[in-house]
């Protein structure tokens, strides 16, 4: 006769006074008994939480136990009361323990995009842990580390809900890019980290700029549509990316296209919101390629409307065609 195991109230005393070689030991010798297996996931606190929830609150966890509890429970990705997973868990507790992270993640690539009953995903919990850290840094030194922890879990986080793998992207690139980052997260990674992040190019050249450029002409090549909130915040995103990082609308990357180009070539109506922006910082970009003329009446209209002259004065004066040909239509 198999004798009882332990009962939940020491179980569960054991994760509150981290007694985990105690779990290791105990799991090693019970991992082939149907009724602790069964009891493991039944337990709960007083909070709701089982036994994952309990362990990932805790920084000292190892990961080696974590990957024993994720192969003993079925329930494993279950939620707590608040609607938490165990990834809302890890990001509230132990945000730095970026291995724990990516674990959680391999097991199951949907949890990053997973939101609890207040419409909070884990990358929330972590941007907000990240900016109350990265204020306290300003009077600690200690907390460096910490911070670089936090966006290690950001970078992972924030490609792994993109479906991309780590060393798809620099951490910029895949902060600014990922749906589910804060816009106050991004904007620390502009205002924070401009001079080593913004000017940081992926395996094909492309800076941040380009990549947001990319994504949001993708979005909105269709036509401006100033009523869109959605294309308004991406138009404003876009403005505070080029007026604190102005040198990135120079560079070209591994095709030899500026963010400019970029714009141009991505749209299929054109963009003159985004080319706009770009066209400020960069005026002398219409040196060395065409917009499309379909463009250029809008993109006028927008100058004229702004009192952007000197940026208008740079464009007649690089393609004196665009008037004439458009007055022969």
């Amino acid at each position: 006769r198999t004798p009882p195991g332990p009962s939940n109230d020491l179980l569960i005393t054991w994760i509150y006074e981290e007694f985990w070689d105690v779990w290791i030991n105990f799991l090693n010798f019970h991992k082939q008994n149907p009724n602790i297996i069964a009891q493991l996931r039944t337990i709960r606190n007083d909070h709701g939480d089982g036994i994952l929830h309990m362990m990932c609150s805790h920084e000292s966890l190892p990961l080696a136990l974590i990957e024993q509890v994720f192969s003993l429970l079925e329930n494993r990705f279950s939620v707590n009361p608040a609607g938490h997973t165990v990834l809302h868990q890890i990001t509230i507790h132990i945000p730095t323990r970026n291995d724990i992270i990516r674990k959680v993640i391999a097991i199951d690539p949907s949890l990053p995009n997973t939101p609890d009953e207040n419409f909070m995903r884990p990358m929330d919990y972590l941007s907000l842990r990240m900016i109350m850290n990265e204020e306290r840094a300003r009077y600690r030194q200690e907390e460096e580390s910490i911070s670089r922890a936090l966006w290690t879990s950001a970078k992972v986080l924030a490609l792994a809900s993109m479906g991309m793998a780590e060393d798809a992207l620099p951490v910029a690139h895949a902060c600014l890019l990922a749906e589910n980052v804060p816009f106050a997260l991004k904007q620390r990674v502009i205002k924070k980290h401009r001079a080593r992040l913004l000017l940081e190019k992926d395996v094909d050249g492309n800076l941040p700029l380009h990549m947001v450029t990319r994504r949001y002409a993708d979005e909105n090549g269709v036509g401006d549509n100033d009523d869109d909130d959605d294309v308004s915040d991406h138009h404003d995103f876009l403005f505070e990316l080029i007026r604190k990082c102005p040198e990135a609308a120079t560079k070209t990357n591994d095709a030899m296209q500026t963010p400019l180009d970029v714009a141009i070539d991505e749209t299929t109506r054109g963009w003159s919101t985004g080319v706009l922006a770009l066209l400020e910082c960069h005026p002398g970009a219409l040196q060395r390629r065409n917009l499309p003329m379909v463009m250029y009446p809008h993109l006028f209209a927008r100058l004229a409307q702004e009192r952007q002259h000197s940026t208008l004065f740079s464009i007649l004066q690089s393609r004196p065609g665009v008037v004439y040909n458009h007055a022969l239509r």
